[in-house]
């Protein structure tokens, strides 16, 4: 009977000792499938970066960028009116588109040549039309004129009629004041002195 009990005894505790390795092995897979699938899942949702590119100038743009720069260093070079390039302006700017009547009453009277000084007086107190003025004049050139003992110059200035074309105008100064215009007009007589005067530019 004691021989039975002890080998009761002992299979059962065989059986508990397999069963407890059994049991520590399949903890011990659990764990480590647990942990590679942990492993995998943070490897998946680790955020990815991407390097970000630094925008390349397109050459174009650098070479426009270089083409403004070199226009402002001009226009900055650029000289300065002299006295008869600025009146010739101030005669369309005051004087033709000019709104201010006692203004341009003291343009006459004070930059007008006194030999015509009586023909601006007629229209010196009417205002020009908009569609017939001078839109953004600038002097594009003036060369020397003299004849006898007055000496002056033909001023060429250009500007944009009210459609956006080119528009010219050629002022003569004498002795420093303005003396006549000449305009590309569609009178025969005013056409042809303002063709002769064109001619002498380039």
């Amino acid at each position: 009977m004691n021989t039975i009990i002890k080998v009761a005894s002992a299979i059962c505790i065989a059986t508990l000792l397999l069963v407890g390795c059994s049991s520590d092995k399949t903890n011990e897979t659990t764990d480590a499938v647990n942990n590679t699938k942990a492993e995998e899942s943070a490897e998946v949702n680790k955020p990815i970066s991407t390097p970000i590119a630094e925008p390349v100038q397109e050459p174009a743009k650098e070479v426009e960028k270089e083409v403004k720069e070199e226009v402002k260093k001009e226009v900055k070079k650029a000289k300065k009116l002299s006295a008869d390039e600025s009146t010739a302006l101030d005669y369309v700017t005051i004087y033709l588109n000019g709104t201010d009547i006692e203004k341009k009453k003291k343009f006459v009277q004070d930059k007008i040549y006194p030999d015509v000084q009586p023909l601006f007086q007629l229209a010196e107190s009417s205002v020009t039309e908009e569609n017939n003025r001078f839109n953004n004049p600038k002097v594009v050139e003036s060369i020397p004129f003299e004849s006898e003992d007055k000496k002056g110059h033909f001023v060429l200035i250009s500007s944009e009629d009210s459609k956006g074309k080119n528009k010219e105008i050629i002022i003569l100064t004498l002795d420093g004041k303005m003396a006549w215009g000449y305009t590309d007009s569609t009178k025969e007589d005013e056409k042809m002195a303002f063709d002769q005067a064109r001619k002498q530019f380039k």
